[in-house]
């Protein structure tokens, strides 16, 4: 399977660097704009499939995406953002979030969803479509948690704390390949 994953366009809460999680935030303009210019970027590759998150930022740049194509993005839970707790809506702290990130992490108690719990749903998700579409290619549109634990499925475990939390920005793609 080739996986073309982009991260959803810029919300107002990215232009003011806070941490959104599993709160739904839609595109601001620049986020709109950001995804039509993906759009006639990515107007020559052949998609068999899309996915995309359940949250109206992602579902946004997913319909701008595959806008004139024959192709609609479904909707699948897997791929939400990670729940981040008491901290969504907080100003993003880049110290505190590579923890989050680190093995054997435990937010809970600030209600932070655990690393293992919201890997194995995207890594589910991944599998099944590696075993739908093995030789098609398909884009995935989500957040920048899930392109964490997208990088780690196709990649494997981080070698460095920097690694571990390093997300890709907002609608930039990112191709991966599983044979």
């Amino acid at each position: 399977m080739k996986l073309i994953f982009v991260r959803h366009g810029q919300t107002e809460w990215n232009a003011k660097r806070l941490l959104q999680g599993s709160t739904d935030i839609p595109l601001n303009r620049a986020g709109m704009e950001q995804a039509e210019t993906l759009r006639r970027e990515l107007a020559a590759v052949p998609l068999d499939f899309a996915v995309t998150s359940p949250l109206v930022r992602a579902r946004q740049t997913a319909e701008r995406i595959c806008a004139g194509r024959n192709i609609a993005a479904e909707s699948d839970e897997r791929i939400a953002e990670r729940h981040f707790g008491r901290f969504e809506g907080a100003v993003f702290d880049r110290a505190l979030f590579a923890e989050w990130w680190l093995p054997g992490f435990d937010g809970s108690a600030d209600g932070i969803e655990p690393l293992d719990r919201f890997c194995g749903r995207v890594f589910s998700l991944l599998d099944e479509l590696s075993a739908r579409f093995p030789r098609q290619t398909v884009l995935m549109v989500a957040h920048g948690g899930v392109s964490i634990a997208v990088q780690r499925y196709f990649d494997g475990e981080p070698k460095t704390p920097e690694e571990a939390a390093r997300f890709l920005p907002n609608c930039s793609p990112a191709v991966f390949e599983k044979n």
